[in-house]
């Protein structure tokens, strides 16, 4: 897949997404997933804000530095 199945792939080894590829996607596969999501949400919110805590905060910082440089 693209960037966004790329984006999908990271949070879902980090516990806190579930990807259904379009070949397996159905009316009772979302309804499970969904109901997954919710029986489990306190786990699932854990994990997203562990995984938050190791991105970056300052990217867009970072990113002015290396063009800002390049002009130089």
């Amino acid at each position: 897949g693209g960037e966004q199945h790329q984006n999908a792939k990271i949070l879902m080894s980090a516990g806190s997404a579930t990807i259904i590829e379009q070949k397996d996607f159905t009316r009772d596969r979302l309804f499970r997933e969904i109901n997954h999501f919710f029986k489990n949400l306190t786990s699932f919110q854990k994990k997203a804000q562990a995984f938050s805590k190791t991105l970056s905060t300052d990217a867009s910082e970072k990113m002015a530095n290396v063009i800002l440089e390049r002009e130089r």
